[in-house]
């Protein structure tokens, strides 16, 4: 004979709430197992970074590198003192190359290479260039005078552009082109 048994629906019941119960507490132990197990890793990857960093630091203070440091620190330097020599040659350069004056010496030979008969219109200096135009009796003066200024040793090339018979009289007026050597010193 069968009994019906009137606490199984308890006993399951308790059953079921024994088994949560179990599966909860397993849960958190494997959440705190594996907290526990990240903490130990990071800690000990800390410890060797830690390591590391110290060795690191060991070898950038050791005295061959900063003698090292000192020669780099010295080589800036002098590339700054360098850069900034170079920028006042380039402004010094750039005034000089905008000068319009000429020394002394320049103005004694280019006078002394003048015929006394030639008459100078205009005189144009244009940075490595001279253009002189005037008036000249004859042809002969005209190449006499382009001689002279070659002979100065002050020009590259001398060169006579145009040279034209002058319809209100008998003079000649000539264009005169002259390269200089070097810029004209002060």
């Amino acid at each position: 004979m069968n009994d019906i048994n009137f606490f199984s629906s308890f006993a399951k019941t308790h059953k079921d709430q024994k088994k949560k119960t179990r599966l909860t507490w397993g849960a958190v132990l494997s959440v705190i197992l594996v907290i526990a197990l990240f903490y130990g890793v990071m800690g000990f990857r800390i410890l060797n970074l830690n390591k590391e960093i110290k060795a690191g630091n060991d070898v950038l203070n050791s005295p061959d590198v900063m003698t090292k440091l000192t020669q780099i620190r010295a080589k800036k330097e002098a590339t700054q003192s360098l850069k900034k020599y170079d920028t006042e040659i380039k402004k010094a350069s750039l005034k000089i190359a905008t000068l319009n004056k000429v020394s002394s010496r320049f103005l004694d030979a280019f006078q002394k290479a003048f015929p006394a008969t030639i008459t100078l219109k205009s005189l144009d200096m244009k940075q490595t260039q001279l253009v002189l135009q005037g008036n000249a009796p004859n042809l002969t003066t005209t190449a006499e005078l382009t001689h002279n200024l070659e002979a100065t040793g002050l020009f590259n090339r001398v060169q006579v552009s145009s040279i034209n018979k002058d319809k209100e009289g008998p003079t000649y007026s000539f264009d005169i082109l002259c390269d200089l050597k070097e810029v004209a010193a002060q």
